[in-house]
This record gives C-alpha cells, sequence and structure tokens, in this order.
C-alpha cells in the first residue's frame, strides 16, 4: 500500500466512525424534546443494527480492491445524509427511518474498509484501525461541544454534518488525483494479482495430496468461523458496555447530582483513547494472533476483576472508573482488528472473503444488546452486578479467540 492510500485510507476510517455515538450523547435531549422513553433507544439501536447488517451482506458484490476507497467516500456521503435527516425529523418514525440510513452507512463502510485491508500486514491493519477510535472520540467531542455551547441537539447533529461533508469532499479530492495518476491503483493491483496467485498455489500445494484433508479444512473453517463471529460480537458489546455503564452506576449508587450528561463523554472519549493505545501498541509489537489475543484477555480480565472489587468495597471514583475504560479499551482494541486478517493458506478466496466480510455485522450487531442488559439489571436492583457479567462476557471472549487461534494451526 502506498503512502497516498495509507493516509487516505486512515482518513476514510476517520470520517467512517464520527456518528458512531449519537444516540449515547444525545439520547438524554432527545428523549427529553420529543418526549419518548427508553425503550425507544432500544428501538433506534435495532434500527441501526438491521441497517448495519444489510449493508454488510449486500456489500459482498463491491468489494473489488481498486474502487473501495471511492465506495466508502460514498458510504460516508450517506451517513451524513443520515445525520442531516436524523437533525430535521419533529416525530419519533424519522428518526427511526434516519437511524437505519446511517447503520447501513456506517455497515458498508466498515465492511468495505474490511475487504480493503484483509490481505495487508498486521501491523499496517492495527494503525489504520486506531482512525476509527480517533474518529468515534472526536464524533463525540463535537456533538458534546454543541450541547455544551447552548444549541439544541439538532443543531449538534448538523456541526457534526457539515464536518463530514467537508472531509468528504476532501477524501473525493485526494483519491480523484490518485486515481489521475494510475500509479497507486496499478501497484495496488499489481500486488493483489501476484500475492493472489502465489496464495493459490500453496492452498493446492497443501490440500491436493489428500481428500480427508478437504474435509478437515471444512470443519475447522465451520468452528473458526463460528469462534470469531462469537468473538467479535462479544468485543462490539464490551467495548459500548465498558464506554457507558460506569457513569450509569455512579448516577444509580451515588444519585443524579453526582455525575451530569458530559461524563458519558468523557468516558467515550476514555475509551476511545484507550483503543487507539491498543491498536497503536499492537501495530508497534507485531506478536502472533495467539499471544495477542492472551495478553487481550489477560488485561481486560484482570481490568474488570479490579473493578469489582472496587465495587464490593466502596462507590469508586470518577478518576478510578475513567482509568478502568481507558484499560479496557486498550484490551479491546487489537481485537477486532485482528479477527478480520485471514491467514490460512488451505482456505480459498471466496471463503476468505465470505468469512472476513460478515465479522462487521457481528462486531457492529451486538450494539442491541445494551440497552436491554442495562435496563434488565437496573430493573432488578442489581446495576452493581454489570461488572460482573462484563467478566463473564470477558472469559467467553477470551475461550472464543483461544478456540479460533487453535484452530488456525
Amino acid at each position: 500500500m502506498t503512502g497516498l492510500y495509507t493516509i487516505v485510507t486512515l482518513l476514510v476510517f476517520f470520517a467512517a466512525a464520527l456518528p458512531v455515538s449519537i444516540l449515547s450523547v444525545l439520547w438524554d435531549e432527545i428523549s427529553v424534546n420529543l418526549t419518548v422513553g427508553v425503550p425507544y433507544v432500544a428501538m433506534l439501536r435495532t434500527l441501526l443494527v438491521l441497517g448495519a447488517a444489510a449493508a454488510c451482506i449486500l456489500c459482498e458484490k463491491l468489494k473489488e480492491r481498486q474502487y473501495v476507497l471511492d465506495l466508502t467516500v460514498i458510504a460516508v456521503c450517506l451517513e451524513t445524509l443520515s445525520l442531516i435527516g436524523f437533525s430535521l425529523s419533529r416525530v419519533f418514525w424519522n428518526l427511526a427511518l434516519w437511524i437505519t440510513v446511517l447503520g447501513a452507512g456506517l455497515g458498508m463502510s466498515l465492511t468495505l474498509l474490511c475487504a480493503a485491508l484483509v490481505r495487508l500486514s498486521a501491523g499496517r491493519v492495527m494503525f489504520l484501525f486506531t482512525g476509527s477510535a480517533a474518529g468515534a472520540g472526536f464524533g463525540a467531542f463535537l456533538l458534546d461541544q454543541g450541547i455544551r455551547s447552548g444549541h439544541s441537539w439538532r443543531t449538534a447533529c448538523q456541526f457534526l454534518a457539515i464536518f463530514q461533508i467537508l472531509l468528504s469532499l476532501l477524501l473525493f479530492l485526494i483519491l480523484r488525483m490518485a486515481v489521475k495518476k494510475k500509479h497507486s491503483v496499478r501497484y495496488l493491483e499489481a500486488r493483489r494479482r501476484e500475492y493472489l496467485r502465489k496464495r493459490e498455489s500453496d492452498r493446492k500445494e497443501r490440500t491436493g495430496q489428500d481428500a480427508e484433508a478437504e474435509e478437515k479444512i471444512e470443519e475447522n473453517y465451520l468452528l473458526r468461523m463460528g469462534a470469531a463471529y462469537l468473538a467479535a460480537g462479544l468485543t462490539g458489546f464490551l467495548l459500548l458496555a465498558g464506554a457507558l455503564w460506569p457513569q450509569n452506576y455512579l448516577v444509580t449508587a451515588g444519585g443524579a447530582q453526582i455525575v451530569d450528561s458530559s461524563f458519558t463523554v468523557y468516558g467515550i472519549l476514555l475509551t476511545a483513547a484507550g483503543v487507539m493505545c491498543g491498536r497503536a501498541a499492537a501495530a508497534a509489537a507485531r506478536v502472533r494472533s495467539g499471544l495477542l489475543y492472551a495478553l487481550c484477555s489477560s488485561l481486560l480480565i484482570l481490568v474488570l476483576v479490579l473493578e469489582l472489587i472496587l465495587l464490593r468495597d466502596s462507590v469508586p471514583s470518577q478518576t478510578v472508573l475513567f482509568a478502568c475504560q481507558f484499560l479496557t479499551g486498550t484490551a479491546l482494541g487489537p481485537v477486532f482488528p485482528r479477527l478480520i486478517l485471514i491467514d490460512d493458506v488451505r482456505l480459498d478466496r471466496d471463503a476468505e472473503n465470505s468469512f472476513a466480510l460478515l465479522l462487521p455485522a457481528f462486531y457492529l450487531g451486538s450494539i442491541l444488546l445494551i440497552t436491554p442488559v442495562t435496563q434488565a439489571l437496573e430493573g432488578s436492583g442489581s446495576s452493581d452486578h454489570f461488572a460482573l457479567w462484563m467478566l463473564i462476557g470477558a472469559a467467553a471472549l477470551a475461550a472464543a479467540l483461544l478456540l479460533g487461534s487453535r484452530l488456525r494451526r
């Protein structure tokens, strides 16, 4: 990948992730303005996931590497359109329509970016994925600044949309310059064809000697697919839970006067910063997937055990919970980018693409679980047990990652 395409891809990741936290940051303002309750945010998150899942499936036909960044910029423009429609909504069904469009844009952009990166080196993929964490954090910051400046949530959405429009225009112009010169496209296509020829030769050499080997490959492929999809879903859920839950716990345990709405944004920012640091560290270290999964799982479980101990003794300070959020993001950040890197010469190209391009659907699909789980725990009066449930999820994630890395051998 040339330097120009590296910069553009990093900016595309940044632009695509800008509206990810819109419901988390603006829901208090939206619910008051439109007089809707908590079940409605669960409905909006469900529609967001449905739009994203549909886009992930349909993007199977749009994964040609030569045009993938152009298509991703189109997906970012679709997100911008949804933000403008979202800001103009006056009734709930308008919000539902535009949040579905936003989900389609998010799913399309993430799937196409995964398709573009699936054959790059692990270090480069980790580095490029830091752009998505930076975009999510910066988008939350812009929305929060709009609210804190005295503007309505609609105006805050329009600020974010304007910024995304300008960034999309910049990306489009850079891409047109790159295509005009042609050297970047030719370089990428030549590398891609060379890689595919070598890989197909290696695969035939590994599998052509024994008919039973093909059966074993199919069995391992199905098991790895299930383990990877479970790991992607758990990673997305734990990231969102880690970003949102600690501030909700402080409100529930200590009273609403302790925490204002801006602390939710602080939690998102610290989690995003942790994700960036985790991915940057993984890019620099370039360790094998099995060791990386072990390190990430161990750190996550250690942080959650520490959080459980602190919650049992007393209500922890905001600083402690912010530190736990940062470390949670650091532990979970490298997991999803590493999952999309399929490196098994026993699998053909179609199997690789089918495997990798559905992972974003599971990663984004976990969004719909956060509201029901949070409300169930708060309704039962056991919101302080959320960290325990996160610990159980972290153990399941560790088991899924261990199974997937073992089946790769």
